[in-house]
């Protein structure tokens, strides 16, 4: 159990680290970085491609769900309940207007790719220096986003390798790693019928009273003090990240340590959500 909360951990630092990638990318062409996101549960229709994120125990469905989430593009995969899409939750990108839209996608290696061949599509119409137009300030890595090879965007890439591996076969992607976590857990339930990685918790908890009957509303104590807890953390754990784009007004070593604070809330809020 203890390498499975290592591995899970190790995917959480990933993505974190995809996310800074995305932001700095973001900065690179002139713009900012935000971390706004619905509340989950998060139901079909927001995400492109119309999957259900949700607050559930860490299961077997939870675990196929993530599997299915990282899946390569030649995995023939189906999601499972309680996370299957539901129908007609798919669309197309508008074309001809000014608003931005997204694309419908299968995988996070689709929407990825799409996403690369538009950058690649820019920088042979406009040129990288018209494209990338950001205070080279605001991004230490600027150059790990343009003139290399075939593709502008070489941390895109990255972000397709370590979800989905270079390969179906890639043990150290994340889907390589979800698939043995389920291989043990399959293993463990051979040997103990009742076995059962998670404890006994309520699914979709929410702060607020439930618009649907798919969430609970937390209201005994000392868990809704938690809740509240751990959501502030988070809260202002996002307000210090966009805080650290805000420059060039801050000075090299505020940014130090405005990204310490960051780093701190987040290591505090996994604490919290482990240990209670």
């Amino acid at each position: 159990m203890s390498r499975w909360r290592g591995a899970i951990l190790g995917v959480c630092m990933e993505e974190m680290a995809h996310l800074a990638q995305v932001a700095n990318l973001m900065v690179a062409l002139g713009s900012r970085p935000h971390f706004d996101r619905p509340n989950l549960p998060v139901p079909p229709g927001y995400h492109p491609a119309g999957i259900q994120v949700a607050l559930r125990p860490f299961d077997l469905d939870t675990l196929d769900h993530f599997i299915f989430l990282e899946r390569p593009l030649d995995a023939q995969l189906d999601d499972l309940s309680p996370y299957r899409a539901i129908k007609g939750s798919e669309r197309d990108a508008e074309v001809g207007v000014l608003m931005p839209s997204a694309p419908d996608y299968s995988t996070i290696g689709e929407f990825y790719q799409l996403l690369t061949d538009g950058l690649d599509f820019l920088a042979k119409r406009l040129g990288e220096d018209r494209l990338f137009v950001g205070p080279a300030r605001r991004d230490r890595r600027r150059r790990a986003v343009r003139g290399h090879g075939p593709h502008v965007c070489p941390p895109i890439h990255l972000i397709i390798v370590q979800g989905e591996g270079a390969s179906a076969t890639d043990d150290d992607s994340h889907y390589g790693q979800f698939l043995n976590i389920r291989e043990e857990f399959l293993a463990l339930r051979r040997q103990r019928d009742d076995f059962c990685p998670s404890r006994d918790v309520a699914s979709n908890p929410v702060m607020r009273r439930p618009l649907s009957d798919d969430r609970v509303h937390i209201t005994a104590q000392p868990a809704a003090s938690m809740l509240d807890a751990a959501n502030a953390v988070y809260s202002l754990m996002l307000r210090v990240l966009v805080e650290i784009y805000e420059t060039p007004r801050h000075p090299d070593e505020r940014r130090r340590a405005l990204l310490g604070g960051a780093t701190g809330l987040m290591k505090g809020y996994w604490e919290n959500c482990r240990t209670h």
